[in-house]
């Protein structure tokens, strides 16, 4: 399971960034998102591999210590959170956030949030 874990969570990411830039150029957002100077590719980079590292914590401390994976999942989860805020404060330094990054920000969170629910979810869930 374990190894196969790792591939789902690839297959699942792939998917979903797939998704996200099958819409924005579908709906011809791509333009209105280098006129607003919107990066989106970075916001879905750093979801990915923050998601990455929550999977391979989890994973580690449900091979040791399966009883506080919930209690690691919220440590981890609420860290992610203050991460994301830094980072995105860092990618547009002092600019005001527009609407539109706003949206994406939020959806990429989302998704990304049900990634890392899914997949811990998954581990609890194991029969050992």
């Amino acid at each position: 399971m374990r190894d196969n874990i790792y591939v789902r969570f690839l297959f699942l990411c792939v998917l979903i960034l797939l998704v996200n830039l099958g819409v924005v150029y579908g709906l011809g957002l791509n333009v209105r998102m280098e006129m607003e100077n919107v990066q989106m590719f970075k916001m879905m980079i750093f979801f990915l591999l923050s998601s990455a590292l929550m999977l391979i914590a989890h994973v580690y401390i449900d091979k040791d210590k399966k009883e506080i994976l919930g209690y690691v999942f919220l440590a981890t989860l609420t860290i992610k959170m203050i991460v994301s805020y830094v980072f995105l404060s860092l990618v547009k330094g002092a600019e005001v956030l527009k609407e539109l990054e706003k949206i994406c920000f939020f959806v990429l969170f989302i998704e990304f949030l049900f990634v890392d629910v899914f997949f811990t979810v998954k581990l609890l869930n194991k029969n050992d």
